[in-house]
Formats: C-alpha cells, structure tokens, sequence
C-alpha cells in the first residue's frame, strides 16, 4: 500500500512535525471554553501577555520564546487583533473584569 499523498496529507505530516518538533500538544477541547471564546482571540491575548511581560523588563523563559515564534508565524493572530488584546490586557489590569464580568457573567451577580 502507498503512503497517502496530496495537500491534505503533507498537511497532516506538517501539523505532527511542528507538534513533535515545538513540544505542545493540542488541548482537549471543552465545550465552555470553545463557547466563550474564540480560538485566535485566545492566541492573541497570549500573544499580548508575552509582549507585556517583554515591556515589562521580565526575561522570556524558553516556552516563552517557542509560543511567541508560534503565534507570530500563526495567520490568525493579525496585528490588529493583537493590539486590540493588548489593550484588552492592559484595561483589565487598570480597571478589573468590567461590568459583565470576565465571561459574560456579572461579578455582581452573586449579591
């Protein structure tokens, strides 16, 4: 029997390499997390929080330096999205969660 051949079978070959190769696995996919936010806002606020940590004079540690060159490489972290987790980032660390909480849900809620 051959090996499986074209597009979609390079490209599996490539995702296992870069899995192998950059040491992460692909988390278990939850219903609530998939629910309550988008995949490549989540790359993007992990992105933001490496860029603060860097402007904040904190050194990268090695899984510090392999995510970035992951999300920097990925196409759905756009520059745009980035800025707009670092902000995003930075309003929570001035303001706390906000009015509708970190979710959706109210901090207020429970009195």
């Amino acid at each position: 029997m051959r090996p499986a051949r074209g597009p979609v079978a390079i490209a599996g070959q490539a995702i296992t390499i870069l899995e192998t190769t950059a040491g992460m696995n692909e988390p278990k996919p939850t219903r609530q997390r998939e629910r309550l936010m988008d995949p490549w806002w989540r790359k993007a606020r992990i992105a933001a929080r490496l860029i603060q940590k860097k402007e904040a004079g904190q050194p990268w540690t090695a899984r510090d330096q392999r995510l970035a060159k992951l999300l920097a490489d990925d196409p759905g972290v756009t520059n745009r999205l980035l800025d707009q987790a670092w902000w995003s980032n930075r309003a929570r660390k001035l303001y706390g969660p906000g009015l509708m909480g970190w979710f959706g849900k109210s901090r207020h809620a429970s009195r």
